[in-house]
């Protein structure tokens, strides 16, 4: 029924066979394999980023209520700025001389007792304000800078 030649071949295309299916096994388990590797280490990068993210949030929570607290203790106190101690002048002539006509400067005030100091507290609350502003944005970008 079968010749010897025919049960060769088909020895021979089974054999081929063979190799062909674990020619193909082995491609898909490699495929398989660097996907998952490739997977594992996108899930690597992302929790790293994610670890270095909340740190950086950690320490921003951290300074701003270190801020917050030593904003909240320590107030500005007392004028910023020393009051002027100007007197007023007397109208004098420059180039009272021959040839020019004279020019008279006009008197200074004495000086504004409400320019700051105790006398304006408005003043110590806005820079106390833009102060509290600047730590702000200065700790959201260092929270930045450190993701």
């Amino acid at each position: 029924m079968f010749g010897l030649s025919q049960i060769r071949l088909y020895a021979y295309a089974a054999i081929a066979l063979a190799i062909a299916g674990l020619l193909a096994h082995d491609h898909w388990m490699s495929r398989r394999y660097r996907a998952a590797s490739a997977d594992r280490a996108q899930l690597t990068a992302t929790l790293a980023a994610e670890r270095k993210a909340n740190i950086a949030e950690v320490a921003h929570v951290q300074e701003d209520a270190t801020t917050i607290k030593f904003r909240a203790n320590d107030p500005l106190h007392g004028g910023l700025c020393v009051k002027p101690n100007l007197q007023a002048a007397a109208t004098k002539q420059v180039n009272g001389g021959p040839g020019a006509a004279p020019a008279d400067i006009q008197p200074m005030p004495a000086g504004d007792p409400e320019a700051s100091g105790p006398g304006n507290p408005d003043v110590r609350h806005l820079l106390d304000v833009l102060a509290g502003r600047a730590d702000e944005v200065s700790a959201r970008l260092r929270e930045w800078q450190g993701r």
